[in-house]
């Protein structure tokens, strides 16, 4: 009885790795078990699952989660593992309060619960990566916090930041006071307002520094300056002066003034607080009645200038010079061709600055060159000695060459012919000098060129801006024929013909001959012949013979074809009118007795093509062949008896005649008790009758013969011998 087979089958290892994870971040499970596995059951603890290997999932409470993964194999094997996760709680952020401050003022912002802090806008912060950085915010800002702590968990919050109006502080306009003249005003009360509180400084000639209407009485022009402060506790300063009307003191500081015609300029005025103004006359003047007018007079112009106010009045004056603008001026020539320099020319002013263009040889000259490639305008400043500048400009046009051609488009023309070109494109023409041409001047000279010639012309358009071309005339000369000659060779021997000195070829007769159009053709004639190659272009011919004598081959005859045994002769037997001549293979393994003999014996073991070759008086080979059949016939003659007399006639045993033996193995003679009493190898050599140097009884002996043929095959023989003496 056979048990049945238990199959065990491998069961997988399930298992994964995960990370602590902060809450509401996304858990990465990375499988890293072993075995086959078909099927993954993931169950995350907090009610969600997968079927992927690798899944991920979204954690929304804090605490420990009991992970499951099941591993399922194709044979339906399982595995399990749980493991713990850890799901940290975000930190809980504690920023500083929201916060309204004045504009220009800081406020320092806190926030705690984590061990890293990231700020933003971090533009208006003293430092953006601190728990507690000062703000100095230009507007209301919100300011955003985002905390890590200790588990790399973040949160995030916000501290707003607004700011309070500005406050609207205000000193009042300037105003004066008048220490001497007829009425004495020594004293003038000044007025701030937008605040609940202030304070003045400097303290200098004030009845207070902290209410909002001070008496002020300097003793000379004095600003003083309020910081006023609001409802909201913000601050703003503001100033105010307070004039002296000193009628001692000069109004116009600098009394003579220079400018340059068209230009416009300022005076330095003693401010007078609040007075009344007035220039005269009134041309050149954006304002006769303002203190600090723009003049812009066109010729030299003395101004008066009154000042009139509760302390007096007064009159000062001031002269504005006018210079004339430098008389710049600019020339040159108007039009240039494309490539070409202009010469440009300012005149009228000590310096000069050109407009940067990068076509100017110098900026800074009179007379700069210019290489303009399209039509432009150059600007100059000239710059007289009272720093006066005036512009001017030039306008360069710039002209393109003509578009030219040249003609005509003649392949070749042929020695002493006329040929008339032309070329167009232009109103003038200058032709490089050339004795072959009728003109020099014309568009459309005749030439007449001895030989392959270039022709250059000069092309001016109205603009005499000009273009080069040229023309390549091909000039066919007379042709002279050239042609190898004489050839003396055997029939069958094949030639290079070899000609020159044109164009064209044409060959004859063409009997024999590889091509009859070329300047090289091979010929193979079959008898003497005189070939004549005519040569030419397309102009002019030329001829030339070549000469060939054909020799004849020597005639030749080896004789008919023959068959024979091996190891028997066969008869060469040849003819010919040569007078060398050789057999062919004539080596010594060739079996031929004589090579250079036209009737001689040859021995071949193996069929065999014999050659002979003949040369003739001129050195003219030939040859012809016959064959020598060899036949594998076997035969190996012993003769039956022997008298070893000593008479010379029939002294010795031995294999009498063979063929198509090629190793004798052992040739043996035994006497009639079996005793061996001769033996050879060599197929020539006999037994003499004798043994151990004694004469043998006559009688009959056995003789034995192993050989192997040509072929390969082994010959065994034996036989009686009688020994007669």
């Amino acid at each position: 009885v056979a048990a049945d087979s238990i199959v065990i089958k491998p069961m997988p290892v399930a298992n994964f790795t995960a990370s602590s994870l902060c809450v509401f971040d996304t858990a990465h499970f990375l499988y890293t078990g072993t075995g086959t596995v078909t099927n993954y059951y993931w169950d995350f603890g907090n009610g969600a699952t997968s079927t992927l290997q690798n899944p991920s999932n979204i954690y929304t409470s804090t605490g420990n989660q009991n992970v499951t993964l099941v591993t399922v194999t194709p044979n339906g094997c399982r595995d399990t593992i749980i493991k713990p996760l850890l799901v940290n709680p975000l930190p809980v952020i504690t920023p500083s309060s929201n916060v309204q401050i004045c504009p220009f003022t800081s406020t320092q912002l806190t926030a705690a619960g984590g061990t890293s802090y990231v700020w933003t806008p971090g533009a208006t912060l003293s430092d953006s990566v601190i728990s507690n950085p000062v703000a100095s915010p230009r507007a209301t800002t919100t300011y955003y916090v985002v905390a890590t702590d200790a588990n790399g968990c973040r949160n995030k919050d916000s501290v707003i930041v607004s700011l309070y109006p500005v406050p609207n502080i205000n000193a009042g306009p300037d105003t004066s006071i008048c220490l001497t003249g007829a009425n004495y005003h020594t004293s003038v009360q000044l007025t701030a307002t937008g605040g609940v509180s202030y304070v003045w400084t400097p303290a200098t000639g004030l009845s207070s520094t902290t209410i909002a209407n001070p008496v002020a009485s300097p003793p000379a022009n004095q600003t003083y300056y309020v910081t006023g402060t609001d409802a909201n506790g913000c601050k703003l300063t503001d100033s105010v002066t307070v004039f002296d009307l000193d009628p001692s003191l000069n109004l116009i500081i600098g009394n003579v003034k220079a400018i340059c015609d068209f230009d416009t300029t300022t005076l330095n005025v003693l401010r007078q607080g609040d007075s009344y103004y007035n220039w005269s006359p009134n041309i050149g003047i954006s304002d006769p009645s303002s203190n600090s007018p723009n003049f812009y007079p066109q010729t030299t112009t003395t101004y008066i200038f009154t000042v009139q106010n509760y302390c007096y009045t007064k009159s000062d004056t001031a002269t504005i010079i006018v210079h004339p603008l430098p008389p710049v001026a600019t020339q040159g020539v108007d039009s240039v061709c494309i490539g070409d320099t202009a010469h440009l020319h300012a005149s009228g002013a000590n310096t000069y600055h050109w407009q940067p263009d990068p076509t100017l040889s110098d900026t800074i000259i009179a007379n700069p060159f210019a290489t303009p490639s399209v039509t432009d305008i150059y600007y100059v400043t000239g710059i007289d000695t009272f720093g006066c500048k005036k512009k001017d400009s030039v306008l360069v046009y710039v002209f393109f060459p003509p578009v030219v051609g040249i003609g005509p488009d003649t392949a070749y023309i042929c020695q002493g012919k006329p040929i008339q070109l032309i070329a167009t494109g232009g109103v003038n023409y200058q032709w490089q000098a050339n004795s072959t041409l009728s003109s020099l001047t014309v568009a459309n000279p005749i030439a007449i060129p001895t030989d392959t010639s270039w022709y250059y012309v000069r092309i001016y358009n109205i603009h005499q801006c000009h273009a080069d071309d040229s023309i390549h005339v091909n000039v066919q000369l007379p042709v002279t024929a050239t042609a190898q000659s004489p050839f003396d060779i055997c029939v069958g021997t094949t030639i290079q013909l070899s000609s020159s000195g044109g164009f064209y070829y044409q060959w004859t007769p063409a009997e024999w001959l590889s091509n009859p159009l070329i300047s090289n053709p091979s010929a193979t004639p079959d008898s003497s012949v005189v070939y004549t190659v005519k040569v030419s272009n397309d102009c002019f011919s030329a001829t030339a013979n070549v000469d060939v004598t054909v020799h004849q081959l020597p005639f030749v005859n080896a004789g008919n074809d023959t068959v024979i045994f091996r190891n028997t002769p066969a008869t060469l037997n040849g003819s010919t009118n040569g007078v060398k001549y050789f057999w062919y293979p004539g080596d010594t393994n060739s079996s031929i007795l004589d090579p250079f003999s036209l009737t001689t014996p040859a021995t071949p073991l193996y069929t065999t093509t014999y050659y002979l070759f003949a040369t003739s008086d001129f050195g003219c080979n030939n040859r012809d062949t016959m064959v020598v059949t060899v036949e594998s016939y076997t035969l190996l003659l012993v003769p039956s008896a022997f008298t070893p007399n000593g008479d010379g006639v029939n002294d010795l045993f031995r294999i009498a005649r063979y063929l198509n033996i090629e190793i004798l193995e052992e040739f043996s003679v035994f006497d009639r008790w079996g005793e061996k009493v001769y033996t050879t190898n060599i197929i020539t050599d006999g037994w003499n009758g004798t043994y151990k140097g004694h004469p043998e009884d006559m009688g009959v002996y056995v003789w034995f013969v192993k050989a192997r043929t040509y072929d390969g095959q082994e010959i065994l023989k034996k036989g009686n011998v009688t020994l007669v003496r």
